[in-house]
């Protein structure tokens, strides 16, 4: 995603990020690139399991928001109380200078964020998909939801779009009027 000096941050999960070791079997990592393409600095987030970053909105002081999902609740999850061996959705945020300004995770087992947006208020929206039953009753398999954050990172809640199949919501932007657009899919 571009950031407003023509430079860009890039989100991801893998092994060995930037000739590291990890902190499990693959981790999230956020990258940021000045206007010429040059690294400035890059973070990864993980776990001992599974640790995924799927998508980042850049915030209104140029710092960036990732989301994804979480695989235990050691590493960079300690805290949480979620039960062990267990994933959820993480939404992180990130200075410009690559500190964690803040981190939260929420959901169940299996929850995780897809994309994110950060509406002109400030608050952040995450979509993503849900089948653990934690942040709303589970109507599904997978349940489609937005969830709502604000500019700190405190749970608002979240609304759910479902039917008895598979739904997910895989991508968000924010409207002009304040509001949100979700897309993805209802089975």
């Amino acid at each position: 995603i571009a950031t407003e000096d023509g430079g860009f941050y890039a989100v991801g999960y893998g092994k060995n990020v930037g000739g590291k070791s990890g902190k499990g079997y693959y981790d999230g990592f956020v990258y940021k690139y000045d206007k010429k393409g040059n690294e400035e600095w890059h973070k990864i987030f993980g776990t001992s399991t599974v640790d995924l970053f799927n998508a980042a909105a850049v915030s209104n002081d140029g710092g960036v928001v990732v989301v994804g999902s979480v695989g235990n609740n050691n590493g960079d999850a300690a805290g949480f109380n979620k039960p062990e061996n267990q994933s959820a959705a993480c939404v992180v945020k990130y200075s410009s200078a690559g500190d964690v300004v803040w981190k939260n995770i929420v959901g169940g087992n299996t929850d995780n964020f897809n994309d994110v947006c950060i509406s002109k208020d400030g608050n952040i929206f995450c979509v993503g998909n849900f089948a653990s039953g934690e942040l709303f009753k589970k109507l599904g398999k997978t349940d489609g939801g937005v969830a709502k954050f604000s500019s700190s990172g405190k749970y608002i809640g979240t609304a759910a779009f479902a039917g008895t199949g598979n739904d997910l919501f895989s991508g968000i932007t924010a409207c002009k009027d304040g509001g949100i657009v979700a897309v993805g899919r209802s089975n």
